[in-house]
C-alpha cells in the first residue's frame, strides 16, 4: 500500500501505538495491521493501549473488523462522540429532574 501519513490526532495516536507494538518505524493510515506482521497477541496489546489512552472500552474484534489506522480511528471517534452524547443526555436529564423536584417542593 502507498504510504499515507496520519492526519487526525486519533490517527496519529493509533499509528504511534502500532509503531510501538509492531516495532515498525512508520505506519500509514491504510496499512493493514495483520499484513504488517500483527497477530492476536499483538492485537490484544493494541486494544489494551487504546483503552488506556482513550479511556474507552474497545473490543478485540474491532481490530479485526477495522484493521487499519484510518478505519479504526474513525470507529474510535464515533464511539467517543456517542459516549459524550450519552453523558450529556444523562446530565441534562439530571438537571430536568432536579428542576421538577424543586417545583414540587415549592
Amino acid at each position: 500500500t502507498e504510504y499515507v501519513a496520519p492526519e487526525t490526532e486519533t490517527q496519529k495516536v493509533l499509528a504511534e501505538i502500532w509503531v510501538e507494538v509492531l516495532g515498525i518505524e512508520q505506519i500509514g493510515i491504510h496499512d493493514n495491521f495483520f499484513d504488517l506482521g500483527g497477530h492476536s497477541l499483538m492485537a490484544t496489546q493494541v486494544v489494551s493501549r487504546v483503552r488506556q489512552t482513550f479511556g474507552m472500552e474497545l473490543l478485540l474484534q474491532s481490530l479485526f473488523k477495522y484493521p487499519n489506522v484510518a478505519t479504526l480511528a474513525e470507529e474510535i471517534e464515533t464511539m467517543l462522540i456517542v459516549a459524550q452524547d450519552v453523558l450529556q443526555s444523562v446530565g441534562e436529564g439530571s438537571v430536568i429532574q432536579q428542576e421538577d423536584e424543586e417545583k414540587g417542593e415549592l
